[in-house]
């Protein structure tokens, strides 16, 4: 019953944001303060995602990067598909206003706290279930529902779409570092190969996965290495030596779960 009052508070407050209809991100006394977050870059104040699967937790998983987050300090950073299965990662540095008036389209439009998060009442697994899940954290209320949870089939498609469209003016997104990991893995010939010169390069993933520690990377080979993981398979593979290689490139702020900058 508490949760359910609180809930409902919350969402008395983005209504009463509205005038005759207005969203909250007009110019208003009263919407400038109806809905607020933590202005921290790396509170998530909204993200749609995939999770579960044979990925979840793995460490494979550590590159993904949801196909749309917005930040506490007012980025959006969001996944497209530019062909051939690569993925091209873009951001923007939007306003309050774009920001509330997206948590109002979440609360009025899609009825966002009607929904409940479906995945915490199945059955156990030893694999979970693949479940398209939203997360919305504002006035103190971190809220998440996900497609088990009585969506209509097209729900999600269309929250992603209005997340990706608050940004007026993309810019595709480059690291200027990030947390860079590797382990070795069977030798699989089927498997997506990228031949790696660890002198040439000057570094060696073999040393690295020695350490099971990541590293922190900068300059031009994060952004070779990064550009490399966005045009390549889930997958892929680094071939060194007479050993392959897994490589795993976080970048706080984009990929989920990073580690902070050092």
């Amino acid at each position: 019953m508490r949760r359910l009052l609180m809930l409902l508070c919350v969402l008395s407050i983005v209504l009463a944001a509205c005038n005759n209809g207005t969203p909250a991100g007009d110019n208003s006394a009263q919407s400038d303060s109806a809905i607020q977050w933590d202005k921290s870059p790396a509170t998530v104040v909204f993200r749609a995602e995939v999770r579960g699967g044979q990925y979840e937790g793995s460490f494979l998983a550590r590159n993904e990067i949801p196909p749309c987050t917005v930040y506490g300090d007012n980025r959006v950073v969001w996944t497209t598909e530019v062909g051939g299965g690569a993925t091209q990662v873009l951001f923007d540095q939007v306003t309050d206003e774009r920001i509330r008036e997206f948590v109002n389209y979440l609360a009025i439009n899609e009825q966002f706290y009607s929904y409940e998060s479906g995945v915490d009442s199945q059955l156990p697994s030893s694999v979970s279930p693949v479940v398209e899940t939203l997360t919305l954290f504002v006035n103190g209320d971190d809220r998440r529902t996900d497609a088990l949870g009585g969506w209509n089939i097209d729900y999600y498609e269309r929250v992603l779409a209005s997340c990706r469209n608050i940004s007026s003016e993309p810019a595709i997104f480059a690291p200027d570092g990030g947390w860079l990991s590797a382990q070795n893995v069977a030798y699989d010939s089927g498997a997506p190969l990228i031949v790696w010169d660890a002198n040439a390069a000057g570094l060696s993933f073999g040393e690295l996965a020695s350490t099971g520690q990541p590293r922190w990377i900068t300059g031009s080979l994060v952004q070779v290495l990064w550009e490399t993981l966005r045009q390549s398979a889930y997958d892929v593979r680094f071939d060194e030596g007479d050993n392959q290689y897994q490589i795993a490139l976080q970048v706080p702020g984009v990929t989920r779960d990073a580690p902070a900058a050092p």
